[in-house]
C-alpha cells in the first residue's frame, strides 16, 4: 500500500496572468517583413552565394556585368513541400515562442508522436482547439469525476495547449509537439491548490499508466537548497519515476527569488525558468542552484511589449500568459519531440541541456542554467547522434585519442567541462563525450600528450586555484582523470608546455613562472609528475614567445624563447635533467614578427622556427644547424595582413612540414610547401562557410602520413576537413 501523508499542503499555482482578447492584427503588424528579391549565383572558386537583385545590381544581367567573379546564376525552379514548415494556423504568426524554441523546424523528423505527457494540473477543458487529443488514461483527484477531469481555473487547459494544441487546422494557435498524447490528470482545485497526496498519487497513476514525460506548472516555494526545501514522500515517488525511465519537468517558481520551488529543485527533475523576448531571464522567473535551463514566455519589462506566449484557452477565445507554468510544458514538448524522433531519453537530456542558447553570463549559472530552449539544435545533436554545437568551447585540439594511427579531433566545452573525442574512421569524425570534469571552474590550462608512453593521446588540466595537474589518460575509447601533481603554489605558472624532455618516451609538461624566470619540469613517471627546477633565466621579464622542439636533433625536446626587445632567439637545450640555455639567433629587427611556428622544414630530423613578418607578408624560416639558427627568406605572401591561423603540417607526404595560411576574409587555405630551402605559395581551396569558421586544425584523418584541414563551423555546427 503506498504511503499517503496525512499533511495538506497548499501548493503554489506558477502562473502570473491570463489577459484576453488579443487583436491578431495589431500583434501582427509587428512581426511583417518586407520581401527581398534574390538570386543564387556560382562564383568563381565554385562556391554558391545568394545575392539581392537591387540599386546598381537591380537585374541579373547588371549583377554578372559589376561582378566577373560571377561564373553562372541558377535557373528558377518550383519546389513543393513534403511537410509544412508554417503551420496554416492563423494565431501562429503571434506565437513568437514559438519561432524562438525552433518547434515547427523539428516536426518533419518527431513531431511528439508516440509520446505520453502527463499533464499533472487542474484539468483540462474541450476547447475547440484541443478537440484532435484522444486523451490517455485521464484522472481526476480533487471530485474523483470519471473520464476527462474539467477545468475550473483555467491553468491546466493553457499548459496542455503549449504541449500539444491542435495545429495546421486553421483555427487559433499551434502546439509545441503536436502529436504527443496528453494524459490529463487533475490536482489543482478551482483555487489552484493541492495537496502532497493527492499529487503523490497522481505521479504513481503516471507511471502505472504509460506516461513517458511528467509535467509540473506548480510547486511551492523555498528559501533553501534542496534537501532542506523538500518533501520526503514527493522525493520517494521521482525518485521512482526518474528509475523507471520517465522525466520530470517542473517550473521552477515565479517570485524572483535565489531559490527554485520545490519539486523543481529535486535532482531527479529538469527545473524551468522564464526568459523574456529580449532572450534575457524574466524578472519573475525564480532562480537557484538546480536550475536547468529556460524557456521563452515573456517578461512585463520586455521592451518589445511580447509579455506571454498566446494560445486558445478555457473561455475560448485567444489568451496570452505568461509565467514558468508555461516555460516547463515547452521543455516537457521538447523531450516529446526528440523521443519520437527517435533519441533515448539520455540522449534527449544531454541534446536540450548542450543545445541551450547561452545567455549573459556565459556558461552554466543559476540565473538561466544552461540557458534558453532550442528545440530544433538539440534535434540535430541528440536524435542524429552529431556532433554537439559547442558555443561556448575553449580548445580544439588534434591527435591520436584511439590509438589507431589516425588524427582524432578533440574539444573542451567549457560551459560543460566536457571533454568530446570526433574520432576518425579515415573518411569521417564522429563525436562521443570521453570525459566531465566535476567543477567547470577554475581550469587554467589544458595540454595534450602521450603522458603514458601508450602511443595514446591523453589531456592534461591544471587548475589554478589549488596548483594542481589532473592527467585524463586515454582508454582509447574514453578519459580516465586522476591527480598527478601537486605544486606548493598555485599562482604565477605560465605558460605550460608539453614535451618529452628526458627522451623516455613519455612527455613532461614545463612550466615557467614568470615572476622570477624559472622553468620547472613536471616529467612524467608513467601515472604521475616529479617537478623539479630545470633552468633559471638571468631575466624574467621580456619573454613573448616559448616554444618546444627538438632543435639538436638528440631526441629530447628542447625549448625555444624569444625575446622581443631585441630579436633574439635563445635556446634551453635538454640534457635529460635539466636545460642549458644559449643563444642561437640575432634577427636584425626585433619589431613586426607575428606569427613563430616549429616543424622540421627541411627535412634534416631537427626542428626549425618559421618567422612570418606581417609588415611585409613575408617568411623567415630559422634553419636549425644543431647549435645554431641560420636564418633566411622562405616566401614572400602578395599581401600581409588578414592570415589567421597559420598551422604547421605536412601536406603532402614528403616528410618536411609546410604551412598552412587562412585568409578568413573569404575562407581560403593557402599552403606554402616546404622545398627543403623555400616555400612555395599555392591555393589548397574554399571553405564553406567562408567566415565564422572557429576551429582550424592540421589533422591527418586518414593516416596516411599527408595532413588535411579540419575546419569548424559553429554556424552549422560542423567540422568541415578540407
Amino acid at each position: 500500500m503506498r504511503y499517503r501523508p496525512a499533511l495538506n499542503l497548499a501548493l503554489l499555482i506558477l502562473i502570473a496572468s491570463l489577459i484576453g482578447n488579443v487583436r491578431a492584427d495589431d500583434a501582427g503588424a509587428q512581426d511583417a517583413r518586407t520581401p527581398v528579391k534574390r538570386v543564387i549565383v556560382q562564383m568563381i572558386d565554385g562556391t554558391w552565394e545568394t545575392r539581392t537583385l537591387a540599386g546598381p545590381n537591380r537585374t541579373i544581367a547588371a549583377m554578372r556585368a559589376n561582378d566577373p567573379e560571377i561564373v553562372s546564376v541558377a535557373p528558377p525552379r518550383t519546389y513543393r513541400q513534403f511537410a509544412s514548415t508554417t503551420p496554416n494556423d492563423p494565431a501562429y504568426s503571434l506565437q513568437w515562442h514559438m519561432q524562438r524554441n525552433e518547434a515547427v523546424r523539428s516536426w518533419q523528423h518527431g513531431d511528439g508522436s508516440g509520446v505520453v505527457v502527463a499533464v499533472v494540473d487542474s484539468g483540462v477543458d474541450p476547447v475547440s482547439d484541443l478537440a484532435c487529443q484522444s486523451y490517455v488514461s485521464p484522472a481526476d483527484f480533487i471530485g474523483g469525476q470519471s473520464g476527462v477531469p474539467s477545468d475550473t481555473n483555467g491553468h491546466g487547459t493553457f499548459v496542455t495547449q503549449v504541449i500539444a494544441e491542435c495545429t495546421n487546422n486553421g483555427i487559433y494557435g499551434a502546439g509545441t509537439a503536436p502529436g504527443s498524447s496528453i494524459m490529463p490528470l487533475r490536482v489543482l482545485d478551482s483555487g489552484g491548490s493541492t495537496s502532497n497526496w493527492q499529487l503523490f498519487d497522481a505521479l504513481f497513476w503516471a507511471l502505472d499508466h504509460g506516461a513517458d514525460i511528467v509535467n509540473l506548472s506548480l510547486g511551492f516555494p523555498c528559501v533553501s537548497t534542496y534537501p532542506s526545501c523538500s518533501e520526503p514522500p514527493l522525493d520517494y515517488a521521482l525518485e521512482t519515476l526518474k528509475a523507471n525511465g520517465v522525466v520530470v519537468v517542473a517550473a521552477s517558481g515565479n517570485d524572483g527569488g535565489q531559490f527554485v520551488s520545490y519539486p523543481a529543485n529535486h535532482p531527479s527533475v529538469i527545473a524551468v525558468g522564464a526568459s523574456g523576448y529580449d532572450g534575457a531571464v524574466a524578472t519573475y522567473s525564480t532562480k537557484g542552484a538546480g536550475l536547468h535551463l529556460v524557456a521563452p514566455t515573456g517578461d512585463e519589462n520586455d521592451p518589445f511589449q511580447k509579455t506571454g506566449v498566446i494560445h486558445q484557452g478555457s473561455f475560448g477565445g485567444l489568451e496570452l500568459a505568461r509565467g514558468t507554468s508555461f516555460s516547463a510544458p515547452q521543455v516537457s514538448a521538447a523531450y516529446a519531440v526528440l523521443l519520437s524522433a527517435g533519441a533515448s531519453l539520455g540522449q534527449a537530456t544531454s541534446a536540450i541541456l548542450q543545445t541551450a542558447k547561452d545567455v549573459a553570463p556565459r556558461g552554466y549559472d543559476t540565473t538561466t542554467g544552461y540557458g534558453e530552449l532550442r528545440i530544433r539544435q538539440a534535434l540535430a545533436w541528440g536524435g542524429a547522434g552529431i556532433t554537439p554545437p559547442i558555443e561556448d568551447a575553449l580548445l580544439h585540439v588534434v591527435g591520436d585519442a584511439t590509438g589507431d594511427g589516425r588524427d582524432d579531433a578533440i574539444t573542451y566545452d567549457g560551459a560543460f567541462g566536457r571533454w568530446w573525442v570526433l574520432t576518425s574512421n579515415g573518411s569521417s569524425l564522429t563525436a562521443r563525450q570521453w570525459t566531465r570534469y566535476s567543477t567547470v571552474s577554475g581550469w587554467s590550462t589544458h595540454v595534450t600528450g602521450d603522458f603514458t608512453g601508450d602511443v595514446r593521446l591523453d589531456l592534461a588540466s591544471f587548475h589554478s586555484g589549488n596548483g594542481t595537474w589532473w592527467v585524463s589518460r586515454s582508454t582509447g575509447s574514453a578519459f580516465s582523470t586522476t591527480l598527478w601533481a601537486d605544486f606548493s603554489t598555485s599562482t604565477g605558472w605560465g605558460p605550460q608546455l608539453v614535451g618529452d624532455f628526458n627522451g623516455d618516451g613519455r612527455d613532461d609538461i614545463a612550466n615557467y613562472h614568470a615572476s622570477n624566470g624559472t622553468w620547472w619540469v613536471s616529467r612524467s613517471t608513467g601515472s604521475g609528475f616529479a617537478t623539479a627546477l630545470w633552468a633559471d633565466f638571468s631575466t624574467a621579464s621580456g619573454w613573448k614567445t616559448h616554444l618546444v622542439g627538438d632543435f639538436n636533433g638528440d631526441g629530447r625536446d628542447d625549448l625555444a624563447s624569444y625575446h622581443p626587445s631585441n630579436g633574439t632567439w635563445w635556446i634551453s637545450r635538454s640534457t635529460g635533467t635539466g636545460f642549458v640555455t644559449t643563444l642561437w639567433a640575432d634577427f636584425s629587427t626585433a619589431s613586426g614578427w607575428q606569427t613563430h611556428l616549429v616543424g622540421d622544414f627541411n627535412g634534416d630530423s631537427r626542428d626549425d622556427i618559421a618567422n612570418f613578418h606581417s609588415g611585409n607578408g613575408t617568411w623567415w624560416v630559422s634553419k636549425s644547424t644543431g647549435s645554431a639558427f641560420s636564418t633566411s627568406l622562405w616566401a614572400d605572401f602578395t599581401t600581409p595582413k588578414g592570415w589567421a591561423p597559420q598551422l604547421v603540417g605536412d601536406f603532402n607526404g614528403d616528410s618536411r612540414d609546410d604551412i598552412a595560411n587562412y585568409h578568413s576574409s573569404n575562407g581560403s587555405w593557402w599552403v606554402s610547401k616546404s622545398t627543403g630551402s623555400s616555400l612555395t605559395t599555392y591555393l589548397k581551396g574554399y571553405v564553406s562557410p567562408r567566415t565564422g569558421l572557429q576551429g582550424q586544425l592540421a589533422v591527418d584523418v586518414d593516416g596516411d602520413g599527408s595532413d588535411e584541414l579540419a575546419n569548424w563551423s559553429p554556424t552549422t555546427h560542423t567540422w568541415i576537413v578540407k
